[in-house]
């Protein structure tokens, strides 16, 4: 039991449970059947995703409120405000996103809809790729001590009896 620094409460918030504890899920995505306690079938993960692809694309959780009952509430017999600048998308997403089941699309439904929709979107541009031009790199001068291990190294490969005295001398 969570009692202190408003963590109980902030836990309420998330997420919601049946008489039994399991937990049914967050408000930010319940299907308005799920906030009215009624039985649930893939239209309702339907209605969620819709409500996640509007996040996605407007930056936006649709029906946000102050509370777990206020979010809930909000949704349950209102349609989901999708924006007009979606073109295409946004008659599938405002049917994927009605309130009454009975009314919404069915996963195969999103699908098929989504696939015709994207027919009449722009290709996206493509990444803008950053240009380079490479550039040449000086070798590096050797410096005093480079110079002498090498000239060391090449008496000593000359066959010098005394690598050392003959770099000297």
């Amino acid at each position: 039991r969570i009692a202190d620094f408003g963590l109980a409460r902030a836990l309420a918030e998330a997420a919601w449970t049946e008489p039994m504890g399991a937990v049914l899920g967050t408000a930010r995505y319940a299907s308005p059947e799920q906030a009215r306690g009624e039985p649930l079938d893939g239209r309702s993960d339907v209605y969620s995703l819709a409500l996640v692809l509007v996040e996605c694309v407007t930056g936006l959780v649709p029906f946000a409120a102050d509370t777990t009952l206020g979010t809930l509430m909000a949704r349950v017999d209102k349609p989901l405000p999708v924006p007009d600048e979606l073109g295409p998308l946004a008659p599938v997403l405002r049917a994927a996103g009605a309130p009454d089941p009975g009314d919404r699309l069915d996963a195969d439904g999103l699908g098929r809809a989504l696939l015709r929709a994207a027919e009449h979107l722009d290709p996206p541009l493509p990444l803008p790729l950053v240009h380079t031009v490479p550039t040449e790199v000086a070798a590096p001068a050797p410096d005093d001590i480079t110079a002498v291990i090498g000239g060391v190294g090449a008496i000593a490969a000359a066959g010098s009896p005394d690598p050392v005295g003959a770099a000297v001398a």
